[in-house]
């Protein structure tokens, strides 16, 4: 019985955990292309008042105004989309 709770409770974790994969394309950030991004995309300080996002990937760019994806959400940058915003970070998904 207790094989039994263990696999139920360990399939809803598998099921309920986001899968990470990386984006297929480019997202250029102030001219500077990175190929596949995943996850959480740092913008320097020095270019954090004021970004260009260009979104060449089949998934979509959110900006954020804070490091580490945190923050307030300034831009959703579609698929083929291209803003120019103030930001910290880029999550990509």
């Amino acid at each position: 019985m207790k094989h039994a709770l263990f696999g139920i409770v360990a399939a809803c974790t598998l099921l309920a955990a986001p899968l990470a994969h990386a984006a297929d394309g480019d997202l250029v950030v102030n001219g500077t292309a990175i190929q596949n991004p995943t996850g959480c995309v740092p913008i320097t300080p020095a270019e954090s008042d004021q970004v260009s996002v260009q979104n060449n990937t089949n998934a979509t760019a959110m900006v954020y105004t804070q490091a580490d994806c945190q923050g307030e959400v300034t831009a959703v940058v579609a698929q083929g989309e291209s803003v120019e915003i103030n930001g910290a970070s880029i999550a990509v998904s």
